[in-house]
């Protein structure tokens, strides 16, 4: 009898010290998710400081080289990551797209006009001489570049680590406050699903 009883003491104790247990976990788990949802947004934000948008301007004409020696002339209006898809508009108004996959690379020359962020017109070349050298980002993710007025060429390319070291981008960060970076040549790797921009200040 006594061991029937010391059997079923033992084993309501065991259930007590599961029930324990359980409650125990269940509340360091919701605790660490808590703290998890708390720290997020300071993690994200730590690695947003990193990064900086850079506007940049596309010329108003363009030449795409194309894969298999040809090429086109027009102005890039569209550059679809997702769509993998680059359009050009002629100076009739009629547009080409064109897949990623088949363009060489994008090559803007002087001479062209561009247009600054805050919408006035230049002309490269000539008494717009560029105020430093060409800088050249590479390995951009495809999803870091934004082309946002199309008409006048508008985009912004976000950089920082390791696209750019922390020196190099407060050197570019510096430029920017008073140039802007025109483009000059894009190069696109679908595989990697990035790209390479070349781009001088004026």
């Amino acid at each position: 009898m006594g061991k029937m009883i010391i059997k079923a003491l033992s084993s309501r104790f065991a259930i007590a010290l599961l029930a324990v247990a359980t409650g125990l976990l269940t509340q360091a788990t919701v605790a660490s998710q808590d703290l998890q949802r708390r720290e997020l947004p300071f993690l994200q934000a730590e690695v947003n400081a990193d990064k900086t948008p850079v506007k940049v301007a596309l010329p108003t004409l363009a030449q795409v080289f194309l894969k298999g020696n040809s090429s086109k002339i027009g102005q890039v209006i569209v550059i679809d990551s997702q769509g993998q898809k680059l359009v050009l508009k002629h100076q009739s108004g009629q547009t080409l797209s064109l897949p990623l996959g088949q363009v060489e690379k994008v090559v803007f020359k002087d001479g062209n006009v561009f247009y600054r962020s805050d919408g006035r017109m230049v002309y490269r070349g000539n008494s717009n001489e560029p105020v430093g050298k060409q800088d050249s980002w590479d390995n951009i993710p495809l999803n870091d570049f934004k082309l946002g007025d199309a008409n006048k060429g508008q985009g912004e390319v976000t950089l920082g680590p390791p696209v750019v070291d922390e020196d190099k981008l407060e050197g570019i960060r510096l430029v920017a406050r008073n140039s802007q970076f025109v483009v000059d040549e894009m190069q696109f790797n679908l595989p990697k699903k990035t790209m390479m921009i070349k781009a001088t200040p004026y």
